[in-house]
C-alpha cells in the first residue's frame, strides 16, 4: 500500500506534463492563426486603401469633367447672348 501513492503521483505528474505539452501546442497554433489573421487584415486594408485611391481619382475626374461641361455651356450661352459675330 505504501507504493500506491507514488504510482498515483507519477501518473498525475505524467498527465500534468501531457496537459502542459498540449496547452503549449494549442498556444503555438493560436499564435500562428493570429499572425495569419493579422496578415490577412493588413492585406485587406492595403486593398481597401488602393480602392479608395482609385475611387477618389475617379470622383475627381468626374468632378473636373462636370466643371468643364459647365464652363463650355457658359461660354456657349454668352456667345448666343452676344449675337452673331460681325
Amino acid at each position: 500500500m505504501i507504493g500506491w501513492p507514488s504510482h498515483e503521483n507519477q501518473a498525475s505528474r505524467a498527465l500534468h506534463a501531457q496537459d502542459v505539452r498540449l496547452s503549449a501546442r494549442a498556444a503555438v497554433i493560436r499564435s500562428r492563426e493570429m499572425r495569419q489573421l493579422a496578415e490577412d487584415m493588413r492585406d485587406r486594408a492595403d486593398r481597401m486603401a488602393v480602392q479608395a485611391r482609385i475611387d477618389l481619382a475617379s470622383a475627381t475626374a468626374r468632378r473636373k469633367a462636370f466643371v468643364a461641361e459647365l464652363a463650355v455651356e457658359q461660354v456657349l450661352r454668352r456667345g448666343r447672348a452676344a449675337g452673331p459675330p460681325g
